[in-house]
């Protein structure tokens, strides 16, 4: 399940199931901080071509977990891969 969670999580952040032509190394995401009314029903947000992650202030590190796992294993490609 890990090697499968970690596929997903490349394509959450890069919009593709493969690895971008420089590499993971120098693919650098900015967090972004969005300005939420209730920051624990939202769910992350990726942008990826400007390779934002807009990530709510959640109140603790399990609604965090929750929330970004199910954005990562809910994730569709719309056929960028």
């Amino acid at each position: 399940m890990h090697g499968l969670i970690s596929v997903l999580s490349s394509a959450f952040l890069t919009g593709t199931v493969r690895i971008p032509g420089e590499g993971m190394d120098n693919y650098i995401i900015t967090i972004v901080d969005p300005v939420e009314e209730n920051p624990d029903q939202a769910f992350p947000k990726i942008y990826t071509c400007t390779k934002s992650l807009y990530l709510p202030r959640y109140t603790d590190k399990h609604i965090l977990k929750e929330r970004l796992l199910y954005a990562i294993e809910n994730f569709r490609d719309n056929g960028l891969a």
